[in-house]
C-alpha cells in the first residue's frame, strides 16, 4: 500500500450501442484531477464510496476520514503513509490530523460533497462554500463529521429541483463503526455535523475526545470544543453553524454478542439515547446488532405491499439482515419503528441495495459472488372485488338488510396466512329523506401486514316526486276585487316528508287593476323530487267606481247665493279613482240670470266611469241697493256759483249696487226751473235699476234760495290775502272783530268761525274755489276765496 487519492470521473455512454459501451474520449475528471484536489488515502480503507444524483440535479459523493482503522489516529499515525502523502503533495500538513479531517471543512476527508455534475465545482448553495473558489474543500461540502460513509442514498421527491434553493432532498448516510457502534444518519438540510470522531454512536469517544488535538487551519482551536452534543431539536438556522453541534445519528447498532439499537432523544436539555422498543423510547421495534452499516432504500409505490410504503429498508453488511424503518417528518426523531424484513444472513455481502421504478421490487448485490438478488411481493387479491350498491328508497324495501348483506359479500385471496376483510363502515350516514349513503373502505390484509383497499359506495336512493294531498286549484276568470286566496296545499312523500313553496307571479294587463296571477306550488321532498302544480288567474275589472259623499242635488238659487262646487272624491274596490269637474252654463233673459250644468265623472284605472250631473237655475229677484241714497239739497246764491251747475252736479251724484252685477241711477229730471232770481223747488224722482229690471226709487228736492242777502254797506278796503291761499288768510280793514261764513261750489257752508283784523286764521279745507262772507257788525261783503 501507498498513499493515494479518490478521483471521481465523468464518461459518457454511447446509448445506441447494444450492448451500452463508453466513450472514453469524454473522460472529464471533477474531483482529483490533480494529487493535490483529490480526496487523500493515507491508509487501506475509509475512502468512502457513493456517487448518487441528487433531486435537483447536483452531484452527491460520499468520502471517508482516510485515517487509520488500527489505532486512535490524530495524524502521523505510524501505520498510515501520512508522510508520502504529504512529499506527494496529497496532503497538506495542516490535514495531518488523521481521523479529525472529517472536522476540517477545509478537508474532503469525512463528507458528503455537492457538485456541479458538469464541471465538478462546488454548489452556490452550498453552506461554506467560496464564490472566489468554487472547488475549494469547504466550497464542495455538503456534510462533515462521517468516518466510513461507504453508502448512502436518497428520498425520492424530497427536497427541491432548483440548485440555487439548497434542499437537493433528504438523504440517509450509513457510516461504518469503528470499535463500537454503528451509524444511520438522515441529512435534510446543509452543514450537518456527524459528530465522528468526537462521538461514535449516540455517545462520546473518549479515545479522540480527549485528545487534545487542535484544528491548524482555525488557530488551533481544540477540535472537541467546537462539536458539543445537542440540546434540543431545532437545528441551527444558519447552515454555517450547524457544524458546531453534534447531530446524532437516527438509529446507532452495537457490535458484538448483544442486540442493542439505540435512538436519539431528550431528558430536558439533555440528550439520552434509548433502546429502541423499550419505555421511553420514542421507537418501537426489535434491538439488533451488527459491524458494517449499509445505506439502503426509501421505498415508494405498492412494489412491496402497501405495508411497505414510505419505509426505508438498510442493512448490515456483515450481519445481512435487512431491516425497515418507519420515517416521522424529522421535527424530532427520525424514527419511530424499526422492523425485520429479512432475518439474519438473508443474503452475503450486502452492499448496495434499490428499488426497481418499473416493478416496484427491490435488488440487492451480493459482493462474494456477484449475484443480483430480488425482494419481491405478491399480495392481497380480490376475488369478489367491492362494487357500488344502490337500493330504491320506496317504503317497502329493506335497505338496512341491505347493507348488512352488501357489507359481508366481498372476498380475497392471500399468499401470507389467512385473509381478512375488513371494512371502516360506521353505519349509514343520513342523507335526504330516509334515504342514506356511506362510502367504505374494504381492507384485503394477509397475516404480514400487507394489505390493499378498496372503496364502494352503498345508497339508499329516492327518485318517486312527492304527491299533493288536497285537490288541486284550477284557473278561473276573476273580478279584481274578488281574487281568491291562494290556497294552502300539503305533499306527502312515500320515502319521508315533503315540504310545499309557493310563488306568485302577475303579468301585467291592459291597466293597473287587471292582469294574469300565476301560482305555483311545488312540492319537494328531502330528496329535491318535485311535483309543480300551476293556477292562472285572470283578472279583469268591469266595476264602476262610487262616490264617496252625499251628492249635490239640483236646485234654484239666487244669483248671489250660487252654492260653491262640492269637492267629491271615489273610492273603487280594486285601487283608486279618481274624480274630474267640469261647470258649463246657458245664459238666462238677462244677465244675472243662467242655467249651470256641473259635472263630476270617478274614473277607476281600468277607464270605468261614474257620472254626476247637477243643474243649477240661477235667478236675479233682488233689488239693488243704493251707495250713495239721493238726498235734498238747498242752494244758496252767492253771487259767483251758477245753481244750474249745482243742479247737475247733484243729479249725477247719487249711486247705488246690486248683489249680481251692476245697477243704473236714472231721474226724471226735465231741467231747473228756478236761479237766483226766482227761488224755488225742484222735485226730482232717483231710480235705481239692476241688470235684470229689479228698481227702487226716491223722491228728493232741489231747492234754490238766496241766503246771503243784500250787502247792507259794502266794505271797500275789505282784503282777503294770500289769495289764493294756502292752510290760513288774514283779512284786513275790519274795525273791529267779526265773523265769516266759507261755502264750498255746491254752496254748502263749510266754515263758521270769528276773526280778527289782520290776524290770520287757519282753513284746513281741501283745495277748491269757495265763497267767504264777512260780518262785521250789521255789514257784510262776499269775497271769493281759492284754496291751493
Amino acid at each position: 500500500y501507498e498513499a493515494t487519492i479518490s478521483r471521481l470521473t465523468r464518461y459518457k455512454i454511447n446509448i445506441g450501442s447494444d450492448p451500452l459501451t463508453t466513450d472514453y474520449s469524454s473522460r472529464t475528471v471533477l474531483l482529483g484531477e490533480s494529487v493535490s484536489t483529490g480526496v487523500p488515502l493515507t491508509h487501506e480503507s475509509h475512502a468512502g464510496g457513493t456517487v448518487i444524483f441528487a433531486n435537483d440535479g447536483t452531484l452527491l459523493v460520499s468520502t471517508g476520514d482516510n485515517a487509520s482503522y488500527s489505532s486512535t489516529d490524530v495524524g502521523s499515525a505510524s501505520e498510515t503513509y501520512y508522510q508520502q502523502a504529504i512529499n506527494d503533495g496529497i496532503l497538506r500538513p495542516e490535514e495531518n490530523v488523521g481521523a479529525f479531517r472529517a472536522q476540517m471543512t477545509t478537508s474532503l476527508c469525512g463528507k458528503v460533497l455537492r457538485l456541479d455534475p458538469n464541471t465538478g465545482d462546488g454548489i452556490s448553495s452550498n453552506p461554506h462554500y467560496n464564490g472566489s473558489n468554487p472547488r475549494a474543500p469547504e466550497s464542495r461540502m455538503w456534510a462533515m463529521g462521517l468516518r466510513h460513509p461507504f453508502r448512502m442514498s436518497i428520498q425520492p421527491e424530497s427536497g427541491s429541483t432548483n440548485p440555487a434553493d439548497g434542499e437537493p432532498g433528504t438523504i440517509f448516510v450509513a457510516d461504518v463503526g469503528w470499535g463500537t457502534w454503528e451509524d444511520l444518519h438522515i441529512f435534510d438540510k446543509g452543514g450537518l455535523n456527524g459528530g465522528w470522531p468526537l462521538f461514535e454512536g449516540q455517545t462520546q469517544l473518549n479515545s479522540y475526545y480527549n485528545s487534545g488535538t487542535t484544528n491548524p487551519d482555525e488557530g488551533n482551536a481544540l477540535f472537541k470544543d467546537n462539536c458539543p452534543q445537542p440540546t434540543n431539536w431545532v437545528d441551527n438556522s444558519d447552515s454555517t453553524l450547524r457544524r458546531y453541534v453534534h447531530d446524532r445519528p437516527e438509529v446507532a447498532w452495537k457490535h458484538g454478542g448483544t442486540d442493542e439499537a439505540r435512538v436519539p432523544w431528550f431528558s430536558g436539555t439533555t440528550p439520552t439515547d434509548p433502546r429502541v422498543g423499550t419505555a421511553g423510547s420514542p421507537t418501537t421495534g426489535i434491538q439488533f446488532r451488527g459491524n458494517t452499516a449499509i445505506a439502503g432504500v426509501y421505498i415508494t409505490g405498492n412494489g412491496l405491499g402497501s405495508s411497505m410504503t414510505g419505509k426505508y429498508l438498510f442493512t448490515d453488511y456483515v450481519r445481512n439482515w435487512i431491516n425497515a424503518a418507519t420515517l416521522t417528518d424529522g421535527a424530532q426523531n427520525w424514527i419511530s419503528d424499526i422492523s425485520e424484513l429479512a432475518p439474519i444472513n438473508t443474503g452475503a455481502g450486502i452492499v448496495h441495495m434499490m428499488q426497481n421504478p418499473l416493478d416496484g421490487f427491490v435488488y440487492y448485490v451480493n459482493i462474494y459472488n456477484g449475484t443480483l438478488s430480488r425482494i419481491s411481493f405478491v399480495g392481497p387479491e380480490w376475488t369478489n372485488e367491492p362494487t357500488d350498491m344502490s337500493v330504491e328508497c320506496d317504503g317497502t324495501s329493506d335497505p338496512g338488510g341491505a347493507f348488512a348483506t352488501w357489507l359481508a359479500s366481498f372476498s380475497g385471496t392471500v399468499s401470507c396466512g389467512n385473509a381478512t376483510v375488513t371494512d371502516n363502515s360506521s353505519g349509514l350516514s343520513d342523507l335526504c329523506g330516509a334515504t342514506g349513503s356511506e362510502t367504505v373502505t374494504f381492507t384485503l390484509s394477509d397475516e404480514c401486514g400487507n394489505e390493499i383497499t378498496k372503496e364502494a359506495t352503498f345508497t339508499i336512493e329516492d327518485n318517486a316526486n312527492p304527491t299533493f294531498n288536497e285537490s288541486l286549484p284550477s284557473d278561473d276568470t276573476v273580478e279584481c276585487d274578488a281574487i281568491p286566496t291562494a290556497a294552502t296545499l300539503t305533499a306527502s312523500d312515500s320515502c319521508g316528508s315533503a315540504t310545499v313553496s309557493f310563488n306568485e307571479s302577475s303579468v301585467a294587463g291592459s291597466c293597473s287593476n287587471e292582469q294574469v296571477i300565476t301560482r305555483t306550488w311545488t312540492a319537494t321532498d328531502a330528496c329535491g323530487n318535485e311535483a309543480i302544480h300551476v293556477q292562472t288567474l285572470t283578472v279583469e275589472d268591469n266595476t264602476d267606481p262610487t262616490f264617496n259623499e252625499s251628492l249635490p242635488s239640483d236646485d234654484t238659487v239666487e244669483c248671489d247665493a250660487i252654492p260653491t262646487a262640492a269637492t267629491l272624491t271615489a273610492s273603487d274596490s280594486c285601487g283608486s279613482a279618481t274624480v274630474s269637474f267640469n261647470e258649463s252654463s246657458v245664459a238666462g233673459s238677462c244677465s244675472n240670470e243662467q242655467v249651470i250644468t256641473r259635472t263630476w265623472t270617478a274614473t277607476d284605472a281600468c277607464g270605468n266611469e261614474a257620472v254626476h250631473v247637477q243643474t243649477l237655475t240661477v235667478e236675479d229677484n233682488t233689488d239693488p241697493t243704493w251707495t250713495a241714497e239721493p238726498s235734498d239739497m238747498t242752494f244758496s246764491c252767492d253771487g259767483i256759483t251758477d245753481p244750474a251747475d249745482a243742479f247737475n252736479t247733484w243729479l249725477v251724484s247719487f249711486s247705488g249696487e246690486d248683489t249680481c252685477g251692476t245697477a243704473a241711477v236714472s231721474n226724471n229730471n226735465t231741467g231747473l226751473s228756478y236761479d237766483c232770481n226766482s227761488v224755488g223747488t225742484e222735485t226730482v224722482t232717483f231710480t235705481l235699476i239692476d241688470l235684470c229690471g229689479n228698481d227702487i226709487s226716491k223722491q228728493v228736492t232741489f231747492t234754490v234760495e238766496n241766503t246771503l242777502g243784500v250787502e247792507l254797506e259794502s266794505f271797500e278796503d275789505i282784503k282777503i290775502y294770500p289769495n289764493p291761499a294756502f292752510n290760513s288768510v288774514t283779512i284786513s280793514g275790519l274795525k273791529s272783530d267779526g265773523k265769516v261764513l266759507i261755502y264750498d261750489i255746491l254752496g254748502k257752508q263749510v266754515k263758521d268761525m270769528s276773526v280778527q283784523n289782520k290776524v290770520a286764521f287757519g282753513l284746513d279745507l281741501p283745495s277748491g274755489i269757495y265763497i267767504i262772507k264777512i260780518f262785521e257788525n250789521e255789514k257784510s261783503t262776499i269775497k271769493k276765496l281759492i284754496i291751493k
